[in-house]
């Protein structure tokens, strides 16, 4: 099992109470770039990614490899066979459609980290 290290209780310095989570098989931790995702995750976001999920399970938050990069997008199933629809919750930015063959799903977003 993989294992990730986190401050919990930081403060304005980064002080606090380091604790270690033991993350399931297959998950990873990833951090929101950007404000595309705005507002619901704000840049620098710490996500929980099922890597297991590389296919479209139903509309949902995942991790697609754009041929760019891995970004975090909104897709659901578009109106067309064989089309998704990716969208960013920030709406200063463009839905497009695309096709398995111009995104890949490398994972599933299951969690998120907040601060409390």
């Amino acid at each position: 099992m993989k294992r990730a290290a986190f401050l919990v209780g930081a403060n304005a310095r980064g002080h606090g109470q380091p604790t270690t989570l033991t993350l399931p098989p297959g998950v990873d931790v990833a951090e929101i770039k950007g404000d595309i995702m705005l507002p619901t995750y704000a840049p620098g976001t710490l996500v929980l990614v099922d890597r297991t999920t590389q296919r479209l399970t139903g509309e949902g938050l995942y991790f697609v490899h754009d041929g760019l990069g891995e970004v975090c997008r909104r897709v659901s199933p578009g109106n067309r066979r064989g089309v998704w629809r990716v969208y960013q919750d920030n709406q200063t930015y463009s839905t497009y459609e695309a096709t398995p063959g111009e995104i890949a799903i490398t994972g599933r977003i299951v969690g998120v980290f907040k601060q409390v």
